[in-house]
Parts: structure tokens; C-alpha cells; sequence
């Protein structure tokens, strides 16, 4: 098990280790109380940070100042597991966690905030079916005093794994992150 989640068929194992070493290494660096991860059925693009929804049906808005939790469809979730710190950079598996996604009108999720809905929490979500796609997309917002940190990577597999975009998320925030890795226990 990667993350918590059990093995989807449609999804390439080393994209899941990439995907893996990138969510434990942003816990190692910011050592948020708890962290919930999330598998969305497809790819999705860097368009998702910071979506907040569409306002009168059609004009799509993005939020800076207050994150909102991105208005992915209940039915596009297909796992999400919720872990919780112990000691140091160890983690504890928590089971599934709450249902923070609105499920209703993209309108209805401008208010659907991180902070409110999971506080104290680092989110994190990655693209499933990356074996047929031959790409994967990993996107996170982590909290930090001030504001959370959003963030996104995608990856092109051609032969091996290789980030091919990134927003957001500097080439020594990556070093650091694939060098101090959080440990998840129960996965």
C-alpha cells in the first residue's frame, strides 16, 4: 500500500513511489498534525490549484487569499486516507477521514474552505490511471502559519518518471522533499 491506498490496476507502481516520496517529504518539512490524501480517477491539470468553483454556471474562479478545497466531483475520489502525527516525523494511519468535497454545485464550493473543513491538515491529491495515460499529476496544500502552501507537479513517464511541470514548487523544495522523508505507519 502507497499512502494508505490499496493498488489500483490503472496505475503505474512507480509513478505511486514518485508520488509517495513527494507527499512524505512535504509532511517532513512542514510536520502538519494531521494529512489526508486523496486518489482522483484520472489526470487532472495544474488548472485545479486553486480553483474555488464556476459562479453563475460558467465563469470559473480562483481563490489566493482564502484556499477552498478544489470542487473535484464525490465520484471522481475513488480512496482517500487520513493519517494522523505521533512522534517526530512518523505518522499514524487513521482510516479513510472525513468527506471535505462538496457534493453540489460547483457555485456552492466557494465557501468550502480548507481551513474550516480540515483544519490543521495538509491535503494532497494524485491522479489515477497514470499506466494508460503515461502521466500523473500530484497537487497539495499545506498549511503553514501564515497561509497554505498550494502547489503542483505533474509527471511524464518516457521511459522513467520525470517531473515535466511544476507550479509553485521549486527545484530545492523538491531536493529537500525527496531527501527527508515523513514515515507513515499502518500503510
Amino acid at each position: 500500500m502507497i499512502l494508505g491506498l490499496p493498488p489500483f490496476e490503472a496505475d503505474d507502481v512507480h509513478f505511486l513511489i514518485e508520488a509517495d516520496r513527494i507527499v512524505r517529504g512535504v509532511v517532513a518539512m512542514h510536520s502538519p498534525p494531521r494529512i489526508l490524501v486523496f486518489r482522483i480517477d484520472n489526470w487532472f491539470g495544474e488548472k485545479w490549484l486553486r480553483f474555488s468553483g464556476k459562479a453563475l454556471g460558467a465563469l470559473g474562479v480562483w481563490d489566493n487569499t482564502h484556499t477552498v478545497v478544489p470542487p473535484f466531483v464525490q465520484n471522481r475520489i475513488t480512496a482517500q486516507s487520513l493519517f494522523e502525527q505521533t512522534v517526530g516525523n512518523q505518522y499514524s494511519y487513521a482510516g479513510a477521514g472525513p468527506q471535505i468535497h462538496h457534493d453540489g454545485p460547483s457555485s456552492h464550493n466557494l465557501t468550502n474552505r480548507a481551513k474550516r473543513r480540515a483544519p490543521d491538515t495538509a491535503l494532497f491529491w494524485f491522479s489515477g490511471n497514470s499506466k494508460l495515460n503515461g502521466r500523473g499529476s500530484i497537487m497539495g496544500y499545506t498549511p503553514t502559519p501564515k497561509q497554505y502552501w498550494g502547489w503542483y507537479l505533474e509527471f511524464s513517464r518516457s521511459p522513467d518518471w520525470k517531473i515535466s511541470k511544476q507550479v509553485d514548487f521549486h527545484e530545492t523544495e523538491i531536493e529537500w522533499a525527496e531527501n527527508q522523508l515523513a514515515t507513515l505507519i499502518g500503510t
